[in-house]
């Protein structure tokens, strides 16, 4: 929400130029900094701190300088460019499910692909590969995506309070600051330039934005009561995207109708 919804809406000069992988990278410096953590004392390179960065990211391959050709496979791991199967989703994907309540069937399991991963060289490259009986937990993995998809990350629930916490934001930013790492105040739409700031943006802002008393935070509380009482906002309709051409093609992963059939 904050990533997608409450940044667009409050800063389009970031719209192309910013995104969370360059967050995270951006709070493993800070982090290394105000812990006085020397990765040279822990056996470790400039060049494996730059493979950090450029795995976290997902650095194009023509960019990539942390990683020789002998250990590419190490880019697939967290974040995968070619197929997006990465200990990030595997991550995210059960935790969400479990922590919703969403049941994730017993062939989506992780520890298969641990199990049956294998360093492989493929066109020349070295990638991590997997043998073709474990195709199908490949699939089951990706419809579970979509399922997470469809029954809560666009929930319209989800979605109606997410519409209604960035309304929360966007009413507050004017008039709520953050100490950023040279002690001056930012606001909340700036604090992303700033990871001393940045890290200061969890769900305590809430209760901050609830023990206010400046009649400008009057609305936003009001919004925030409205979400514990469940008065949320009404979804008014629905639509269904797709590509231009879709008509003339069929999806068999999902129910082989045309876009014209749907219709």
């Amino acid at each position: 929400m904050f990533d997608g919804v409450f940044i667009p809406s409050v800063r389009p000069d970031l719209k192309d130029s910013w995104h969370h992988e360059q967050a995270s990278i951006d709070m493993f410096e800070y982090l290394l900094n105000v812990n006085h953590i020397n990765l040279r004392e822990y056996g470790l390179s400039a060049q494996d701190e730059t493979f950090i960065k450029e795995a976290i990211l997902g650095t194009p391959k023509s960019e990539r300088t942390g990683r020789g050709a002998d250990k590419v496979f190490m880019y697939d791991i967290v974040n995968n460019l070619d197929s997006g199967l990465d200990v990030d989703k595997l991550d995210y994907f059960h935790r969400d499910a479990k922590m919703c309540g969403v049941g994730i069937g017993g062939d989506c399991d992780i520890q298969r692909f641990f199990h049956h991963a294998r360093v492989c060289e493929v066109e020349g490259e070295l990638r991590i590969c997997y043998p073709h009986k474990e195709a199908q937990s490949i699939m089951d993995l990706f419809a579970l995506r979509f399922k997470l998809h469809s029954k809560i990350y666009t929930h319209k629930v989800v979605k109606s309070v997410e519409f209604m916490l960035t309304d929360v934001l966007n009413l507050v930013n004017p008039y709520l600051s953050f100490l950023d790492s040279n002690g001056n105040s930012v606001r909340m739409s700036h604090a992303l330039h700033d990871m001393a700031a940045y890290s200061q943006l969890n769900d305590s802002i809430k209760t901050h934005i609830m023990l206010q008393r400046d009649p400008h935070f009057d609305q936003a509380k009001a919004i925030l009561d409205r979400i514990a009482e469940r008065k949320l906002y009404r979804c008014v309709g629905r639509t269904l995207l797709v590509d231009h051409d879709c008509k003339q093609r069929r999806c068999p992963a999902w129910c082989g109708k045309t876009a014209d059939e749907i219709r």
